[in-house]
């Protein structure tokens, strides 16, 4: 839940005297919600119309399905791609992070932000640890 996830911001906040978060969510009631509740927090986040992106299919099952149909109107492709490669960078650039390592997308922001800075931020996963079952990158240890 987003609770789940803002308890952790909150303490990443109290640990290293910080107040503004990069919220990266496909729903803007979330923002709005943590807006709402955690007043204290300067809230960043990309401002994309990504109603779109919401369906039962997974977006990549959809981004395929568009392509093979050559059909614009299943997904926008553009708005797909540049909304991630947004989302990554900045929060690769982030001084800390809080996600979940189930997510592919999640572990490479972990992975491009080593490659950037050249030490491991401080991070939470809210579910699994870093890599694969039994093979755990020297670097991505619990911080």
């Amino acid at each position: 839940s987003v609770s789940d996830y803002f308890d952790q911001v909150i303490k990443m906040g109290e640990k290293y005297d910080v107040s503004k978060v990069f919220v990266a969510t496909d729903d803007d009631s979330v923002v709005q919600y943590i807006r709402a509740v955690y007043r204290n927090w300067d809230v960043i986040h990309l401002n994309l119309d990504r109603s779109n992106f919401h369906s039962n299919w997974f977006i990549e099952f959809r981004m395929k399905a568009s392509l093979e149909a050559n059909d614009t109107n299943l997904i926008d492709l553009q708005l797909v791609a540049d909304s991630t490669v947004l989302d990554l960078m900045l929060l690769s650039e982030s001084d800390y992070f809080v996600g979940g390592f189930s997510s592919h997308f999640s572990r490479l922001v972990l992975e491009l932000s080593v490659a950037n800075k050249g030490y491991v931020a401080p991070y939470v996963s809210l579910d699994l640890s870093y890599g694969m079952p039994g093979k755990t990158p020297p670097y991505a240890t619990k911080q």
